[in-house]
């Protein structure tokens, strides 16, 4: 009998033993489950009260909004670029002395030009009594008309970026 009551105490401890670890297990399964129970509502309700689905769809709207203002920008970017390409970009000038009986470097050639190289050449002439000015069209870095040594010399500044010789 001392065998049969010693079997059922080791059969007790040992079941009570199981109901303490299940005990334990639970009440850490418990606490995680609070846990992950307590973010979830966090989740679902926002920080301003909405649910994630509203949260979502004002997300997506912004997004959407962004890139149709994105695409608004990309063609204002692509209309600027135009206008650019087409304003003065290149410049270059020369000053110097045509004449023998004047002096100061008054005279000067300055050519202006866009990013295909069209554009023009001023040359100013200044002698004693008088100033010319006169103009030449450019068409890719060409003239139509003869250009004068100092104009070449203008036109090629242009095209290097050298706007004048204190650059060199």
């Amino acid at each position: 009998m001392i065998n049969l009551d010693s079997t059922i105490l080791l059969v007790a401890g040992g079941l009570l033993a199981v109901i303490i670890a299940l005990g334990i297990w639970l009440a850490v399964v418990q606490r995680r489950m609070s846990r992950l129970e307590s973010q979830y509502r966090r989740l679902m309700s926002g920080v301003d009260g909405d649910t994630l689905e509203q949260a979502l769809d004002h997300i997506l709207s912004r997004v959407e909004e962004t890139l149709a203002g994105l695409a608004t920008l990309e063609a204002s970017d692509r209309e600027r670029e135009r206008t650019l390409r087409s304003s003065v970009q290149h410049v270059g000038m020369l000053r110097f002395n045509p004449f023998d009986d004047t002096g100061g470097d008054l005279s000067f050639a300055v050519a202006l030009a866009d990013a295909d190289g069209n554009g023009l050449v001023l040359c100013n002439l200044h002698a004693r009594g008088e100033a010319r000015l006169y103009a030449k069209p450019l068409a890719q870095w060409r003239s139509p008309y003869p250009l004068s040594d100092e104009e070449t010399e203008a036109v090629n500044r242009a095209r290097t970026g050298r706007a004048t010789a204190e650059e060199e």
